[in-house]
Order: C-alpha cells, then structure tokens, then sequence
C-alpha cells in the first residue's frame, strides 16, 4: 500500500478553467489526513466542484467528506484546522510561519466526517485564480496522536510530547506539477 518512493503525504496540482486542483495521496500507514493547506495569493479555495465549501465521497474505498475555507491574516485565528478546535495560530503562530514570502492565502481543507485514509487519494481539493505556491502544512491523525506538519517539519500536538513511534519522525510533504 505504501509507496516507499513517495513522501508521507503528497500531492499534484493541475490547472482548469479559471483555477486547479490537488490531488491528494495519503502515503502514510496509519494516519488519516484530518487537514490540508496550501500557501498562495489571491485565490479561493473549493472543494467538489467550484464555488462549493462542502463535499462528501461515498464512492468505492473512500467514505470522507471535507470542508473548505480560505484563510488570511484576517481569520487566522478563527479558522479551526483540526478536530480538537485549535485554529492555525494556536498550532504554528503567526501566520507567517506558513505561508511562502510574498504569499497571503492559505487554501485550507478540514475534513468534516471521515478523512483521508492509508493509501487513498482525492482529487476534489480545488481552488480558483492561477497556480498557487509550493508551502504545504498537513494535519494526520493516528495511533501516535495527532502530528502537523508544515513544509515538511513536523510540529508535536500543542503543549503534548510527540512520540514518533510510528516512523513518522521525517515526515516530509512534497508536491508535483502536473498540467
């Protein structure tokens, strides 16, 4: 199921009319993908089909639904990007520390009821004006607690040691072209 050749999480943009898409795969073998974000500037992040924040996949091995939001300066401390409520500030600080330089949007995906699963992949996650950036934070979730990531570094839950009994220790998060 994992692709020893691949990062823990990883990722393909491809470029449609009016914005792209990432597909998304979990390379991980016990960590589900509760969160997704990627820096840019100026888009709008969908998921679905365009100009929809809500979407549910029942189809063969997958049972997720995620929401969407794009996030700024502005909500930063408001968007909520894991299950436990925390927001990207209390997780990574200042907002800053996620994005590229030059960068002022975050396309964030949270999933809503039932995420990402062990060796499946979802090309739902979308976004609207132009290619974004390459700064990616991810949030899994699994049986050594919850782990963020961001460009590749992964950050222990907040205010908890991590153990990273599970070989996750160098998570790192890469993503390819594709259009």
């Amino acid at each position: 199921m994992q692709d020893a050749s691949k990062e823990a999480i990883y990722f393909e943009e491809t470029a449609l009319p009016g914005g792209g898409q990432y597909t998304v795969t979990n390379n991980t073998q016990d960590y589900g993908l509760i969160a997704l974000g990627v820096s840019n500037t100026d888009t709008f992040a969908w998921v679905g089909s365009f100009f929809d924040d809500f979407d549910c996949d029942f189809s063969g091995s997958l049972s997720l639904c995620y929401d969407s939001e794009t996030v700024t300066a502005l909500n930063w401390d408001a968007v909520v990007i894991d299950f436990a409520g925390n927001t990207g500030a209390d997780i990574f600080g200042d907002i800053s520390n996620v994005l590229d330089p030059g960068d002022d949007t975050l396309n964030t995906y949270l999933a809503n009821d039932g995420d990402l699963q062990p060796g499946q992949t979802w090309d739902r996650f979308l976004f609207t004006q132009g290619m974004p950036s390459s700064q990616l934070f991810v949030v899994i979730d699994g049986p050594g607690g919850t782990i963020y990531g961001s460009g590749g570094a992964p950050l222990p839950e907040p205010g908890v040691a991590l153990l990273l009994v599970t070989g996750l220790a160098g998570l790192a998060i890469r993503r390819s072209m594709s259009h």
